[in-house]
């Protein structure tokens, strides 16, 4: 197991997690498919470096043609999503 350098901010970390009341809890379906997916997301400065492209470009236009993009891939013959 690795030896991890514990953060300063450990403690006030834990008890916000405390105060969630999920630690120890039941698993969530919903919860757990954001999980699988997120862990899918190899690397992770890729998906910053998108966001930022998109705050940048941000327009009516780049989201509508995004929106398309997006349904295009998502209702395309062997997506499995149709």
């Amino acid at each position: 197991m690795a030896n991890w350098p514990v953060p300063a901010d450990e403690s006030a970390r834990l008890e916000a997690l405390r105060s969630y009341s999920i630690l120890d809890s039941e698993s969530d379906e919903n919860f757990d498919r954001i999980t699988r997916l997120a862990s899918q997301v190899l690397d992770f400065e890729d998906v910053i470096r998108l966001d930022l492209r998109y705050q940048e470009n941000w327009s009516l236009g780049y989201d509508l043609q995004l929106i398309v993009r997006t349904f295009t891939v998502i209702f395309s013959k062997g997506s499995g999503a149709a």
